[in-house]
């Protein structure tokens, strides 16, 4: 689902290729909608390291396994994120003033979304990893809430009023959505810790009913993005498939069992950080070698099927020769400074 969701949000931004010669936004909204996807990923986050780390946080306490956790997942998401910084600074340099330095400082340390910026710079989709991290930090207090039983009820009504507030705020009080991320990320995170801690309370019903239930999810995130509703209701419709997705049971679940989702799940990362970058790097040397940005619908075709191509190329090779090797080091590290 998470290579699904890359896949997605990848198409949104390289939509603009086409919008010259294709105007795509006149038939559906569901690639201005699908910016909803990141929430998805929100979720899958909560719900992932609920399954890998929940446990071990209660049996042994936030203090003991807190900084693991945060070294595991700084080595996770930080190589690849200041490499992809460095490369769009350096695509950049010409426009680069005195006035970036805070902006380069706040994406340096992750905090870039935290309410401090209007507009995203340079690889943009990172606003993203800056709400995970902040979900991260937090990840300890909802794992201890995690087990209260109105916690599943305190995520709904958290989700309620934060998408609602975030509604209000974008579209009647004209505040930039960029200084409201934390008001998506954190929610959606903790609904994807709740989803854990549930869905094997599906893993109970008949199969025909989980793959009736995922059906009906999918229909539903495929209508509200065709009809641009808000986030309120698409993050619902989402947390449907996940749980019901989660019991690796139903007709949804053996799709994406396919090797192919599968492999894009494991690059899903790598995709999400350097469709950007080399889209840059792509028109660069589509304008040396071939002309000016592709107005034609042939042409514009054709380099929009380049930059994924070589977006997907890019990520199986990050993935496998920079992330993971950078991801041992820095868990090493970790590890030996406990020891200290």
């Amino acid at each position: 689902m998470r290579g699904i969701a890359a896949f997605a949000v990848m198409m949104i931004h390289f939509k603009g290729i086409l919008l010259p010669v294709i105007e795509i936004d006149r038939h559906t909204a569901f690639l201005v909608a699908a910016v909803g996807f990141v929430d998805l990923f929100f979720m899958l986050s909560g719900f992932v390291l609920s399954y890998c780390y929940r446990k071990r946080f209660l049996a042994n306490g936030v203090r003991a396994e807190l900084w693991p956790f945060l070294v595991n997942r700084l080595g996770r998401i930080y190589p690849l994120h200041l490499l992809t910084l460095l490369i769009m600074a350096a695509l950049a340099r010409d426009q680069i003033e005195m006035a970036w330095i805070p902006v380069l400082a706040e994406n340096l340390l992750l905090i870039h979304a935290w309410g401090l910026q209007s507009v995203f710079v340079l690889n943009f989709p990172s606003w993203s990893i800056s709400v995970e991290w902040a979900a991260y930090l937090l990840f300890g207090l909802l794992v201890i809430l995690s087990v209260g039983r109105r916690f599943g009820a305190g995520c709904i009504v958290l989700v309620i009023m934060s998408y609602g507030a975030y509604w209000y705020l974008t579209s009647m009080a004209g505040v930039p959505w960029e200084r409201l991320s934390l008001l998506r990320g954190i929610p959606a995170f903790a609904l994807g810790i709740w989803a854990y801690t549930i869905y094997k309370r599906a893993d109970a019903l008949p199969v025909a009913i989980i793959s009736i239930l995922q059906i009906l999810g999918v229909v539903a995130v495929i209508l509200l993005m065709h009809l641009n509703a808000p986030l309120l209701f698409l993050v619902p419709a989402f947390a449907v498939l996940v749980i019901f997705t989660a019991t690796d049971r139903g007709v949804l679940a053996g799709f994406l069992s396919w090797r192919g989702f599968q492999l894009l799940g494991l690059l899903s990362y790598s995709i999400y950080m350097l469709h950007v970058p080399v889209w840059r790097i792509s028109a660069v040397f589509w304008g040396k070698f071939v002309g000016s940005p592709p107005l034609e619908p042939v042409p514009a075709v054709l380099f929009f099927l380049t930059c994924v191509a070589a977006t997907l190329g890019s990520a199986y090779l990050s993935y496998h020769l920079f992330e993971v090797p950078m991801r041992r080091l820095i868990r090493r590290a970790g590890r030996k400074r406990v020891a200290v």
